[in-house]
């Protein structure tokens, strides 16, 4: 992504009250979130996996995943490494001015990205993937 695409693109999110969100090393050492997409063909399918490794976000599709891919991840083969959150899992997280993300933000570990995506990214009616912290939820995925 270019510099002045980046900078629209944060500016767009500041105005809708969002922010890009950054590898806080400390705080996610050693989580991993699942997307997992619900289909009616394969019930919960696991896509990929989100992690922080060092100070970058690392998405990587499953290797048994044979669907097709995210558009936002379009090579299925190789690593997706940045220093900030995908608009892909950044749009998943509503503004924080709601006073219901408020309440649920002050129960979670607001640094942890990973953590506030599997509280506030999960289901929705307009979106078939679902964000959980590997190891919880059903399906032991």
């Amino acid at each position: 992504m270019t510099k002045s695409v980046q900078m629209a693109l944060d500016q767009l999110l500041r105005v809708s009250g969002l922010r890009r969100r950054r590898v806080d090393a400390g705080a996610t050492t050693g989580r991993r979130l699942h997307v997992v997409r619900r289909s009616r063909a394969h019930g919960l399918e696991l896509i990929g996996e989100l992690s922080c490794e060092g100070d970058a976000f690392v998405f990587r599709y499953e290797p048994s995943y044979d669907g097709p891919p995210i558009s936002a991840f379009p090579d299925k083969d190789s690593p997706y490494k940045s220093d900030v959150l995908w608009p892909f899992f950044e749009v998943r997280v509503p503004p924080t001015s709601r006073k219901d993300v408020q309440d649920v933000m002050s129960r979670v570990n607001a640094d942890d990205p990973l953590e506030v995506l599997a509280v506030l990214g999960g289901v929705s009616v307009t979106n078939p993937y679902e964000l959980r912290l590997a190891g919880e939820g059903a399906g032991g995925l």
